[in-house]
């Protein structure tokens, strides 16, 4: 069941004796109407249709989860604090999460599961649009962003 403590997803920022220690997404930064998770996504190799126009699917044993969201209207300070999150979680010494890669360690509320699960991720490019600068502080548009399970 979810759990308030956990929040709905934490990035790894600590690796020690084969656990992660995990800091929450902060959610105020977020739109939460753009929150949106897909887990456990059904990946097909080689499916195709018959000469009677059925489905013949062969669905492979990993699955692959995806979680994504939007901010508000985010400040330049608001924005490190997001991005220095990434940054912790990519530093992570696991042998998988990598800065080069863009890859970190998340554990995210699964509701297929009613659970919390893990997944090794990626974070795709991200544009980061201004909106304006005032009294010296940048400002920009609502940021996306995703974590993709490899």
């Amino acid at each position: 069941m979810y759990d308030e403590s956990k929040g709905l997803i934490a990035i790894a920022t600590g690796y020690s004796d084969g656990k992660y220690t995990y800091e929450k997404l902060n959610h105020d930064l977020l739109q939460q109407d753009t929150v949106q998770s897909t887990p456990d996504q059904m990946q097909d190799k080689d499916s195709y249709t018959n000469a009677k126009g059925y489905l013949k699917r062969t669905v492979m044993e990993h699955s692959r989860s995806k979680w994504e969201a939007n901010t508000h209207i985010i400040s330049d300070e608001e924005l490190d604090q997001l991005l220095s999150l990434f940054d912790k979680g990519f530093a992570v010494k696991d042998g998988e999460c990598s800065k080069k890669k863009r890859q970190l360690c998340v554990r995210y509320y699964n509701d297929w599961k009613r659970d919390y699960a893990t997944m090794i991720c990626y974070v795709p490019d991200i544009t980061f649009q201004y909106k304006t600068k005032l009294k010296g502080r940048l400002y920009y548009q609502p940021v996306r962003f995703a974590f993709i399970e490899l």
